[in-house]
């Protein structure tokens, strides 16, 4: 941890934005590498009938999208939008950041901590080298309660959109995110599977009773908890929201859950 995502429009471009919603960044470790893709579509091992358009895909991606909401813009303006959507929730599903093919969903300013004085008489003063040094006052970190407003934007984007309607729209790019999928996915596994474990993964995250305390490590930070430092690097965004943006984005997230079209 560093000191200093209407859906993919349905349900990628809400897991990208969860992905990204929740501090978006490893606090200062390295950012995987992007996932090579390639320019055509593969079938899936043992599919059968002709391929599916991943270009097709992105063309109607942008379609649906436009009339979805004028905040989702932005995110329609990127190059290779699905394939991107895909990667990040295959990412997701592994618990792993989705940080490097999601950058554009980077949010503004840096992840703030606390430091709060240790409570007590302060520690007697001791000598060093025949000088009196003063000691330092011992202090507890915690994240800055502040820097959950970071996160309020993309929270209300997704907590904003109908999740019956993103389950309506995910039905018709299944398809071509399928096709998307089949050219980094791990064979003998559908996009479609790995999106209901993403959403599951993100939903066991725990929400913290309190402020969790962090714990210096060099120039990093950790949780002092060890059940929450021990949490996937998808699931430690989450918490970096803040307690009410987490719980507001995985109660719509189970939502989605539900609204989702029979597995394929």
């Amino acid at each position: 941890m560093n000191r200093n995502t209407k859906i993919w429009l349905s349900v990628a471009l809400v897991l990208t934005l969860v992905g990204a919603a929740v501090g978006f960044y490893l606090w200062r470790m390295p950012p995987p590498a992007a996932p090579e893709v390639a320019e055509e579509a593969k079938p899936l091992a043992g599919a059968e009938g002709p391929k599916v358009s991943v270009d097709e895909g992105e063309s109607l991606l942008k379609e649906l999208g436009k009339g979805l909401g004028s905040n989702l813009e932005q995110y329609l303006k990127e190059e290779s939008l699905l394939r991107r959507l895909v990667a990040a929730t295959a990412q997701i599903a592994d618990g792993e950041s989705p940080r490097a093919v999601l950058s554009f969903l980077q949010p503004k300013g840096d992840y703030a901590v606390l430091a709060v004085k240790e409570k007590g008489p302060p520690p007697p003063k001791v000598k060093k080298k025949g000088k009196v040094v003063k000691p330092q006052i011992p202090r507890r970190w915690y994240p800055d309660p502040k820097g959950f407003a970071r996160y309020d934007g993309i929270t209300g984007t997704l907590t904003g959109i109908d999740a019956k309607a993103a389950g309506e729209v995910y039905a018709k790019l299944r398809p071509f995110a399928e096709a998307a999928y089949s050219e980094i996915g791990k064979p003998g596994t559908t996009l479609d599977a790995r999106l209901r474990q993403a959403i599951t993964h993100l939903l066991a995250a725990p929400v913290p009773e309190g402020e969790p305390e962090l714990v210096e490590k060099g120039a990093l930070y950790a949780y002092k908890d060890e059940k929450l430092e021990a949490l996937s690097a998808a699931q430690k965004h989450l918490l970096r929201m803040g307690p009410k943006n987490q719980t507001a984005v995985q109660a719509w997230l189970g939502q989605l859950e539900a609204a989702l079209p029979p597995k394929s």
